[in-house]
């Protein structure tokens, strides 16, 4: 009878074996999606569909998405699986449409086309942010997908350079903004983001003077953007990948970290001394390739545009005083007197969505935090040190691919090391105990 008893249980064990590799078995499909995204957001294929309807501000890419999904439903049933594991980031950006759908079908437009437009851009980049997580959890091999994005990168630094050096070596004109390289991005502001936003998921896996070499090729390009905030989240995505690197349960504060660290002091303090005679000479090296804007761009706080930008933000903290629970709706401040948008995500929030929009920012951010470390906080960081200067983070479908990618990279660290063996990455860890049912990203 024990022997008996004995043999149902290994007999359903494997069976339940079985049906866990099977519900979690990649998918062709997925994984071919998956290149395709990455691709479409950082070469000339996303530029050479959307090109094709200039007029139209939200791609058709939107439609692709919307197709897609079903597609990876009936192909693979572990796609909700894949909605189980990120459920509590799935369900705040489902509250957060439904939202702003409130407000687009009740609030006072005087736009009504802006807005639809930036309403739909707000669905693009929910669709596209459901598509990439499933297409990157099931695809073969996440770190080719990671390969797939190293690629990319370099390509788009190298185009950085060359645009703004050597410009007359491009077939087409690629920037939208004179003086300022964009590479296929054609806005400088998002080409910065992107490349700046790539380092930690990139650099992490690398040793040594390659891992250096990395972050000077991605400082150039960035920098020659002339975007004040992609240099920040350059600057912080360097520094949070170095501590995402360290292991800081077995760190020692012995004789040589110390050095490290007062050397690293030194060096920041040498730097800032060094700043003003630097940035001249800077100037004066880049010549005849800098115009009036990017001059004024060197000078940082001192710049106009800088002044405005913060005079906009004073616009938008006065509209949420006016509307402080559920703000003035969603495309306020695209259609306002003021001509452009706040540059600020957590100002935009507050005019536009009220307190509620910023308390659901708040949570989101939180649900970030909790995913398995580095990923989640480095998630969370980059998006609080974009959010201080971009117009908006949830338009599009390029900022869903890109947090998609540190999502399944966080779950995928659970179960693999996606940045690679050797990366001297610590393994992930996690908030609040070990590793729940369906061994889900959030903790």
């Amino acid at each position: 009878m024990e022997r008996t008893a004995h043999s149902h249980r290994t007999f359903v064990q494997e069976r339940s074996a079985r049906r866990r590799v099977t519900g979690y078995s990649p998918s062709l499909l997925a994984t071919g999606i998956g290149y395709f995204l990455i691709f479409y957001i950082y070469s000339a294929l996303g530029l050479t569909i959307t090109s094709f309807y200039p007029a139209i501000r939200v791609s058709y890419f939107l439609y692709f998405l919307l197709a897609t999904l079903p597609f990876l439903l009936a192909v693979n049933r572990s796609t909700i699986e894949v909605f189980r594991d990120h459920w509590p980031v799935i369900l705040m950006f489902s509250l957060y449409f439904v939202y702003i759908s409130i407000q687009f079908a009740l609030f006072d437009i005087s736009d009504v086309q802006i807005v639809r437009e930036t309403y739909v851009e707000k669905g693009q980049f929910i669709t596209a942010l459901l598509v990439s997580l499933v297409a990157f959890e099931l695809s073969f091999g996440f770190r080719k997908i990671l390969g797939a994005l190293y690629i990319v990168t370099v390509l788009s630094c190298l185009i950085n350079v060359v645009e703004f050096f050597r410009p007359g070596l491009l077939i087409i004109h690629l920037s939208s903004v004179p003086g300022r390289a964009a590479g296929l991005f054609q806005n400088p502001n998002a080409s910065a983001l992107f490349i700046a936003s790539a380092v930690p998921l990139l650099g992490a896996r690398m040793q040594g003077a390659r891992r250096f070499l990395f972050y000077g090729m991605t400082g150039i390009a960035t920098f020659l953007t002339f975007s004040r905030g992609g240099w920040a989240i350059w600057l912080a995505a360097v520094i949070i990948t170095e501590i995402g690197r360290t292991d800081w349960k077995h760190f020692r504060l012995d004789s040589r970290s110390i050095g490290l660290i007062a050397a690293g002091g030194i060096g920041a303090i040498g730097l800032l001394i060094a700043m003003g005679p630097s940035l001249s000479l800077l100037i004066s090296g880049l010549g005849s390739n800098l115009d009036s804007n990017t001059t004024a761009r060197l000078e940082l706080l001192a710049n106009d545009t800088t002044i405005s930008r913060l005079q906009i933000a004073r616009q938008g903290l006065i509209a949420f005083a006016s509307a402080p629970i559920l703000g003035h709706g969603i495309g306020y401040t695209v259609q306002w007197i003021y001509g452009i948008s706040t540059h600020n995500m957590f100002v935009l929030m507050l005019a536009e969505q009220g307190l509620v929009g910023f308390i659901w920012l708040l949570i989101l951010l939180v649900v970030w935090w909790r995913y398995p470390r580095p990923y989640g906080w480095w998630m969370a960081v980059l998006f609080c040190v974009s959010a201080m200067t971009t117009h908006n983070y949830f338009d599009g479908a390029a900022p869903g691919v890109l947090i998609a990618l540190y999502l399944a990279a966080a779950h995928k660290s659970l179960k693999e090391q996606p940045l690679g063996m050797n990366a001297g990455l610590p393994i992930a860890r996690v908030h609040h105990g070990s590793i729940p049912r369906r061994e889900g990203a959030f903790r």
